[in-house]
């Protein structure tokens, strides 16, 4: 952090159970040169699988190996245990000899929040940046699959090679075999509050100016993401709403209480979670991951509905009354999280225009990223067109690539063809960087009008 505070938490209450342990790829002595010549082992295997499979066209091959033979990739307690795990110790070895380090801190004490800390390796952390990233991970919010680590690996370098300097925080959350999604959501705008303290000290430390915020995602976490986005947006009307009923003149200089990223990144959100989108039935032969794991992770975190809607009162009479005074009901209350009442079935994101259209004036630019053979590409298309449509068309881009599997941005290896992943990441990297170039055009705090 920019400097060691108290985290001055705008929400109620004592704040959620955090996880107890968080990976981190730090590691110094006689451990890291161990690490060291891992890295120096794996990464070569995995660029060459990177090149050999798109360029022999083996994709549709190792699709076949992965779903008969990779037990994470058939039941949500083996991704969690072992999925998510091996991941983490393949990316971090791909990423570990030129890219970066991570190092697992908390915001502040007490109450901090967990998260992880990306740095480019060799390159001390730059303490007044130009973008601050805040990345939550993907894995069907039972599993911790750390793609944050691939997405800080290419985008870090990216922005360097700009001369922007940036730090890149990832969230944890605790894992839905545990706790319900919206428990989850509860703890990540919780989370939000201290990136918002942070964001807070860096704006006092460089005279009123900020770094450009970006929230990012991947999968589930692009569903989280969005749906924070959403309530952000919605505490930011209501608190207009406040401020005019109180007689209040509106004042561009007033600074608001509720932090709007300036950009969002989806990337292969999962949306839907009744999964009930054409391309769940049309797709399933051209993504790695299955429609059964899906479901799988949706019943054991408990996920009765989508929540880009309220989760109880979308729910049926009988589901209504067994959710009375659930966990759900505590972790709003410890976190403050505001909900508005649905327009209707929760079993499609058809309502979604009507969901955003009062939040347009607070809407970030938003960049989603779907691969056109993967289960959730419906979703991210309607995503963009609901954005586009309510709350204007140059605010959210599609970036879509033909018969790519989920994630396909964050996986070069399964490339349709080679160099897409690595086009994207150039492009995506561009949209996070926005505007705005190092040291000569640094955003000024912006203090946007609270009208309602």
């Amino acid at each position: 952090p920019a400097s060691p505070r108290t985290c001055e938490c705008r929400c109620s209450g004592a704040p959620p159970a955090w996880p107890v342990t968080m990976r981190t790829m730090q590691a110094s002595g006689f451990k890291g040169a161990l690490f060291d010549l891992e890295a120096m082992a794996v990464e070569p295997i995995v660029r060459a699988l990177e090149f050999l499979i798109p360029v022999f066209g083996l994709r549709p091959l190792f699709f076949k190996l992965l779903k008969n033979a990779c037990p994470p990739l058939k039941d949500a307690k083996a991704s969690r245990e072992k999925g998510g795990p091996l991941l983490w110790w393949l990316w971090s070895l791909r990423y570990r000899r030129t890219l970066l380090t991570v190092e697992a801190v908390g915001f502040s004490q007490p109450a901090a929040p967990p998260c992880v800390w990306f740095d480019r390796r060799w390159q001390p952390r730059c303490v007044s940046p130009d973008v601050f990233i805040v990345f939550v991970h993907g894995g069907g919010f039972c599993s911790h699959t750390p793609t944050e680590i691939p997405f800080a690996g290419e985008v870090l370098p990216r922005l360097a090679a700009k001369g922007l300097s940036c730090q890149m925080i990832g969230l944890d959350y605790t894992l839905g075999d545990k706790v319900s999604r919206d428990e989850q959501m509860a703890q990540l705008m919780y989370s939000w509050d201290a990136v918002h303290a942070h964001i807070d000290v860096l704006g006092e430390e460089e005279d009123g100016q900020r770094p450009r915020v970006v929230l990012a995602g991947d999968s589930a976490g692009g569903h989280l993401v969005t749906a924070m986005v959403k309530h952000l947006a919605e505490q930011r009307v209501e608190e207009g709403k406040v401020i005019a009923q109180r007689g209040q003149p509106a004042d561009a200089s007033r600074r608001s209480s509720v932090l709007v990223p300036d950009a969002l990144v989806a990337i292969s959100p999962w949306l839907d979670l009744d999964m009930n989108t054409p391309t769940y039935s049309s797709n399933g032969a051209t993504d790695y991951i299955t429609v059964e794991i899906c479901s799988d992770f949706a019943q054991e975190a408990k996920h009765e509905e989508n929540h880009l809607y309220p989760p109880k009162d979308a729910l049926s009479p009988r589901k209504r009354q067994s959710a009375t005074g659930s966990a759900f009901d505590d972790a709003v209350a410890k976190a403050g999280v505001t909900m508005t009442k649905a327009h209707g079935s929760s079993s499609s994101l058809e309502h979604l225009d009507t969901e955003l259209s009062p939040l347009a004036p607070h809407w970030p630019e938003t960049m989603v990223t779907v691969g056109a053979g993967e289960l959730f590409a419906h979703e991210g298309r309607e995503l963009v067109t609901a954005i586009k449509s309510e709350c204007g068309a140059g605010l959210a881009t599609l970036l879509e690539n033909p018969s790519s599997p989920h994630d396909w941005v964050l996986l070069p290896m399964f490339d349709t063809k080679r160099g897409d992943a690595s086009r994207a990441m150039d492009q995506m990297s561009e949209f996070i960087a926005g505007p705005y170039q190092h040291n000569t055009a640094r955003r000024v705090f912006s203090h946007t009008e609270l009208s309602p």
